[in-house]
């Protein structure tokens, strides 16, 4: 219905911000780290929106970015999961990280999310975890961000040699999602983690 709204930013708030555009200020709920509040009040910024409306409640959720715009609607349509818990996933972490983590199938980064416990995590895991091959592309930065995140969702990151990298990787604590961002970014196939 509203895909974004471009206007000043007139109020940075704890749950979100205000944007003026034509006259209406638009009272816009954002994740607690989007770069929306990078913005000063009076800067101009573009805020890719989603319209929740219910009996008794319309809410505007803004995002800097489509991408982040796109994860929401797949998490509030998971089974269980509202729009303040998906903003609340949002908020646990960048974008890039929470699909690696739900390709990956790492619960941890999911349940940082105030409200969010393992079973709602696990369940974020099962429904998205074949869906975001196509927003793993659009969230990487950098060619190797974007090989990496490709190779984690069709699967191969976790396969021989690798998968035994990424287990000794989170006996030395590492998370499921560091140890596989790491393993991913390596280049040399003929690698054996065997003798260590």
């Amino acid at each position: 219905m509203i895909h974004y709204i471009k206007g000043r930013l007139a109020i940075k708030q704890e749950s979100g911000i205000v944007v003026e555009a034509g006259g209406i200020g638009y009272e816009i709920a954002a994740a607690g780290n989007s770069a929306l509040y990078l913005a000063s009040p009076g800067d101009e910024i573009t805020v890719y929106t989603y319209l929740k409306v219910s009996e008794d409640d319309m809410s505007l959720y803004g995002f800097a970015d489509e991408v982040s715009l796109a994860l929401f609607k797949r998490l509030i349509g998971v089974n269980g999961v509202g729009a303040k818990a998906a903003l609340a996933i949002l908020s646990a972490a960048p974008t890039s990280v929470l699909i690696r983590a739900i390709i990956l199938g790492d619960s941890a980064v999911l349940t940082k999310a105030q409200g969010v416990g393992k079973k709602s995590a696990e369940r974020v895991i099962l429904e998205l975890k074949d869906k975001l091959t196509d927003l793993s592309a659009m969230a990487a930065g950098s060619d190797e961000e974007r090989e990496s995140l490709l190779k984690a969702a069709s699967g191969t990151v976790l396969s021989g040699a690798r998968s035994d990298a990424i287990d000794a990787l989170m006996a030395l604590g590492y998370s499921r999602t560091e140890a596989g961002m790491a393993v991913a970014s390596v280049r040399d196939e003929g690698l054996d983690v065997s003798g260590y």
